[in-house]
């Protein structure tokens, strides 16, 4: 994967060539330069991959998955994709220059309603299906899965695993939350109750992922963050399987025996190559508490890292929201009311307020009820009026599954054919009713 400096710079000539267009005939050394520059840095670019996308979506320009900083202004790119009505332009490795240099010339010069969306067989304007995205993600998901299993599976018969593997689906989760945060953070809602320490492991990185993005953290810091992520639980696999999946309140022993997963994991993930200090203090910091009267015991001059911060508050979410053994499971909103009450004392308050506001009043999978009586699930958060999010009904006043689900835009003020009143939130509902599967109402 290219750079982010290698990605600005070729973005960079291809918009300055765009615009030099506006003063220069073609040929003209302000022209040339920049076109033959660009065309340089896509050769570059073709080493490690057969072809080079750039994206518009939600106002950045992206470059094989890296968003570029919304700072610079790409003005004369993005009026490209204005233009079109696309949102990503595909350029195969086989591409000549002549070919590259005929493309650029004419979407500088070319009236815009002539612009085609084909210019040959190896630059080619398209639009990104959101269902493309979604079916990406999901893959992703299961990837990561399957990495998990690896990688315990590894340590389960003393060996010590590799982190490539970690960071390499690491990578694609983070290109998919820049890309779209919402879907991810919904995959996050998948839960199992045989399977728990995978998907754990799996969707407290999504979360982590997107709360790291919502504070604006650089994505190479966000790849760091989310291999800690994904193995800050490694260490309960040595604890016995008996103690991690009892039913019933831990004995003192028993306890003493949990508290012991932070330290054994920083041990163990010590032996593991390529892995960063970032990764072991997350592993060994993240039941710490921001007041420092958690696990394992510390000096009160102890200065948690900024990760372990934000995956605690995630690890937290997700266990709370996912029905286990010995809990049940507690509604989003339910989890979020408890753990505001413990910030300054488990969670950093401002990181807290961030998720919160990331995840909105009603989170995305809360099940909730209707002033007409119906049942609806949360589809996605509305930021800019948080008591208003978009919804699905999914269930009649009487309890019915509905053949064909109704979608509102509850900031739109939507009124009820029947009743014609106003459709608003009057309380939640708890996912066990009907034994809703809340991803798969999500999913469709």
């Amino acid at each position: 994967m290219p750079s982010l400096k290698e990605c600005e710079s070729f973005i960079q000539q291809l918009n300055s060539s765009l615009k030099n267009f506006s003063f220069y005939p073609k040929g003209h050394p302000y022209v040339a330069q920049p076109i033959k520059r660009s065309y340089e840095m896509l050769s570059n670019f073709f080493k490690e991959s057969d072809e080079v996308n750039i994206s518009s979506i939600e106002g950045l320009i992206w470059v094989q998955n890296i968003p570029l900083p919304s700072e610079n202004m790409w003005d004369y790119i993005m009026n490209v994709f204005k233009v079109k009505n696309k949102d990503n332009l595909k350029i195969l490795k086989n591409i000549t220059f002549k070919e590259w240099e005929d493309f650029v010339t004419k979407v500088a010069l070319i009236k815009e309603e002539i612009l085609s969306d084909e210019f040959s067989e190896n630059i080619v304007f398209h639009s990104i299906e959101s269902e493309d995205i979604k079916k990406t993600a999901e893959k992703v998901y299961t990837e990561a899965i399957d990495v998990v299993k690896n990688v315990i599976s590894e340590v389960r018969m003393g060996r010590i695993p590799k982190a490539d593997e970690v960071k390499s689906v690491v990578g694609k989760m983070v290109d998919m939350v820049l890309k779209d945060k919402q879907t991810m953070i919904g995959l996050s809602l998948i839960k199992s109750y045989d399977d728990y320490l995978f998907h754990h492991s799996v969707n407290v990185t999504i979360l982590s992922l997107a709360l790291g993005e919502t504070l604006k953290i650089r994505p190479d810091l966000l790849r760091e963050m989310g291999t800690a992520a994904m193995l800050h639980d490694i260490g309960k696999v040595s604890i016995d399987p008996k103690i991690v999946l009892k039913p019933d309140k831990l004995t003192d022993e028993e306890w003493e025996q949990m508290k012991k997963h932070p330290v054994t994991g920083y041990e163990t993930l010590k032996k593991m190559e390529g892995v960063s200090e970032v990764v072991l203090r997350v592993a060994l910091e993240h039941h710490m508490k921001y007041n420092l009267t958690g696990y394992p015991e510390v000096t009160k001059e102890y200065k948690l890292h900024p990760a372990s911060m934000i995956l605690s508050i995630c690890d937290c979410y997700d266990a709370m929201t996912t029905h286990r053994v010995y809990q049940r499971c507690h509604e989003p909103r339910e989890a979020l009311e408890f753990m505001t009450r413990m910030a300054g004392v488990s969670f950093e308050p401002n990181y807290l307020k961030a998720f919160i506001k990331m995840l909105g009043i009603y989170p995305q999978g809360t099940l909730v009820k209707l002033n007409t009586g119906e049942t609806a699930i949360v589809s996605s958060p509305n930021p800019s009026s948080p008591d208003e999010p978009v919804i699905k009904v999914i269930y009649d006043i009487f309890g019915t599954k509905l053949e064909k689900p109704k979608i509102y835009d509850l900031s739109q003020k939507p009124v009820d054919e029947e009743t014609n009143q106003k459709v608003i939130i009057v309380g939640t509902v708890s996912a066990t009713w009907q034994d809703i599967e809340v991803q798969e109402h999500l999913r469709d």
